[in-house]
């Protein structure tokens, strides 16, 4: 899977096999994961993770991405919906 370079950042935070629970205060961020996701990192192993701030906390976690988390990281932005990239916003501001 090829990520667009301005979407990757560096690996951080716990991993969480919860997915869309943070694992620092249980928050359920089911429905706001793509909009509270920091960027693509690369694991230890060169596989792909989504880094997530949780809105609650703000501490980051982190799970494997695929094609599909990936689209829907992709879609939210599109459509100026993550807070921490606005396509709309850059495309006003150019």
């Amino acid at each position: 899977m090829k990520i667009d370079s301005k979407y990757k950042t560096y690996s951080r935070g716990t991993y969480n096999k919860g997915v869309d629970v943070c694992p620092f205060c249980g928050n359920k961020m089911s429905g706001k994961i793509f909009e509270n996701c920091i960027g693509i990192a690369d694991d230890a192993y060169g596989e792909h993770v989504m880094i997530i701030e949780c809105n609650e906390c703000f501490e980051s976690f982190y799970f494997h991405c695929n094609k599909k988390l990936y689209e829907g990281f992709i879609y939210t932005i599109k459509h100026g919906k993550n807070i921490f990239f606005n396509d709309k916003h850059e495309d006003e501001i150019l």
